[in-house]
């Protein structure tokens, strides 16, 4: 047989690359960006409508591209960076390829404008699936202007894949970031629906930094800085009081491209050793300064993987690098990440005298005097929809909580009589009493909150600005008054009762962390993700022992729920045991 091998069309070709290439708006903007820099741009414009899907347009006031080019710069494979294989291994810029701007047109409307500065007018260069369909002179500005319009409009499947819109956005802004912290000589000027989502202007490392992620980041930066003859490191690295599980920022940039690279990555890990509590992770910026051929970015289309030929010998120099820096700035790690404060005896402690501690008695007090009274008004409180057989837990609970409780060792709360006990879980009953508290208030639109004497700013990050218009009904449903002042500051007027002011600027950012980390955030699914997070953040912990009134006030805000067996977290937060099991161990 013959014939079954055939050359496939261009257009095809196209959409094929375009699959690695372009797998969402975000690799859009990514290609954009990058050739924009490439013509050596000093101000970038981004505008986005329906987080890529219906707009992404990138202004540019860089060197543009001639008349002649600018349908040859549609073509695969068609590029200005490289012009033989000796280039390969010496690329500075960052693309090379010649593939994005062929697989943009092929699954895009597309509009382009640009002039150098040698013409006196632009070229307006209209495609729409990969066909040219019209090409004219048109006064312009010197730069180019690219629009992609209706990206994916030719293969419906691969847009039904796109995620909402906020996590769209969030993934196009993730881009911007990589591209926009090694290059802070280039403002970059972000728009998403006619509204400023973000502004960086032209400034320093520490100030690109600040404006992304917050004020609070400037204040916990610790630089290192490294020379040596395989290669040249510098950046930052936060303090371990900024570690978190996840949702940290960490950036690798090799000649001021962003990598990925998982070995690189445990040398930092391995630096932090000691330092970070238990699956914290740190945040770095970490930039590498390397000779063109002793690397190859020329492994995948998205040029996010490079190899190093003396990554065995990059690995050691990271680490002691930052372990330097660490030792620089008397970072050490602590005694015991979870040591109890109530444990610490204060320094002056010798100077005391021992004082025998005073017992006050009462003759008269009994355990059992108004039980009945007791009983009674319990019986007021249990709901009417609660089942028999509840009820009858519910009363044994009851003479088992208030004649004998006590707390043997912190964390569990002992409840018995004659006949059973039980053990109580008190940091789960405690989360489960504010679970069920903030979804009542949420469903009821209830709004209980204590003013703040005076009002609290907290700076943000760019992304946890835009969670927080996510979220803001929800926020102050549970009790947040608060308002966004800039794209990095919010204010804070008013806390829900059971959160301590101490607390709300870590609750409020760690929150907002969390919601970016979820899949979902949308209506109910945000309201669930708030309420647990909350619960488990504010929950008394398990370290401490509780005061009788404090004890009897959990037992009695437990059984007040609708569910007091598991915790939002389907963990168990009491265990029955009865007397007859108990003299069977005896046995």
């Amino acid at each position: 047989m013959s014939g079954l091998i055939s050359r496939l069309p261009q257009q095809v070709a196209n959409q094929i690359a375009a699959g690695e290439v372009i797998q969402r708006p975000a690799s859009v903007v990514k290609e954009l960006v990058e050739n924009a820099i490439d013509a050596q741009a000093t101000h970038l414009q981004l505008f986005i409508r329906d987080a890529g899907r219906s707009l992404i347009k990138i202004i540019d006031n860089g060197i543009g591209i001639a008349p002649e080019d600018m349908e040859l710069a549609f073509q695969r494979h068609a590029t200005s960076k490289i012009k033989s294989i000796a280039d390969l291994i010496k690329v500075a810029t960052k693309g090379f390829r010649g593939e994005a701007l062929a697989s943009i047109a092929s699954i895009a409307q597309v509009e382009m404008i640009s002039k150098t500065q040698n013409h006196q007018l632009g070229t307006l260069l209209c495609i729409e699936g990969g066909e040219v369909i019209k090409k004219e002179f048109i006064a312009a500005e010197n730069g180019t202007s690219i629009a992609v319009k209706n990206l994916f409009f030719n293969t419906p499947v691969r847009r039904n894949f796109l995620k909402s819109n906020h996590r769209e956005q969030q993934y196009i802004l993730d881009e911007i970031y990589r591209l926009a912290i090694p290059h802070c000589n280039i403002r970059f000027d972000v728009f998403e629906n006619r509204q400023e989502l973000l502004h960086l202007p032209i400034g320093t490392l520490k100030f690109r930094l600040r404006n992304i992620f917050g004020s609070k980041l400037k204040d916990n930066l610790l630089d290192i800085q490294s020379e040596t003859q395989i290669a040249q490191i510098n950046g930052y690295v936060l303090k371990p009081s900024l570690s978190k599980k996840r949702g940290n920022p960490q950036y690798f940039f090799v000649n001021k491209r962003y990598i990925k690279h998982p070995y690189l990555r445990h040398a930092i890990l391995s630096a932090f050793e000691g330092l970070l509590p238990e699956k914290n992770q740190p945040g770095y910026f970490v930039f590498f300064e390397i000779p063109t051929n002793k690397i190859d970015v020329n492994i995948h289309p998205t040029k996010t993987e490079v190899k190093f030929e003396e990554v065995d010998h990059l690995y050691p120099i990271l680490r002691s690098t930052i372990k330097h820096s660490l030792g620089i700035h008397q970072i050490t790690p602590p005694m015991d990440f979870n040591q109890n404060p109530e444990f610490s005896a204060p320094y002056f402690h010798k100077d005391n005298t021992a004082v025998p501690p005073i017992v006050p008695i009462d003759p008269h007090y009994s355990p059992f005097k108004d039980t009945e009274n007791k009983n009674a008004d319990f019986q007021n409180r249990i709901p009417n929809n609660v089942s028999s057989h509840q009820r009858e837990e519910l009363n044994l609970i009851e003479s088992i909580a208030y004649p004998k409780m006590f707390q043997l060792f912190p964390g569990y709360i002992f409840c018995g009589n004659e006949s059973s006990f039980i053990i109580i879980n008190q940091r789960r009953a405690h989360q489960r009493i504010l679970f069920d508290q903030m979804c009542r208030r949420t469903q009821s639109k209830k709004i209980s909150s204590q003013l703040l004497i005076f009002p609290m700013t907290i700076s943000l990050s760019v992304q946890q600005t835009q969670a927080l218009k996510q979220m803001h009904q929800t926020l102050s449903e549970i009790g947040f008054q608060h308002q966004v002042i800039s794209n990095t500051l919010m204010e804070v007027t008013g806390a829900p009762v059971f959160c301590p002011m101490e607390k709300i600027n870590f609750i409020i950012t760690e929150l907002l962390d969390k919601i970016l980390d979820e899949a979902s955030h949308q209506s109910q699914g945000g309201k669930e993700i708030m309420a647990k997070f909350l619960s488990k953040k504010l929950a008394v912990s398990n370290n401490r022992f509780l005061d009788e009134k404090e004890q009897k006030e959990l037992v009695n805000d437990l059984f007040s729920c609708s569910e007091y067996v598991m915790s939002p977290f389907n963990k168990k937060i009491l265990i029955r045991f009865e007397k007859d099991s108990l003299i069977n161990k005896f046995e």
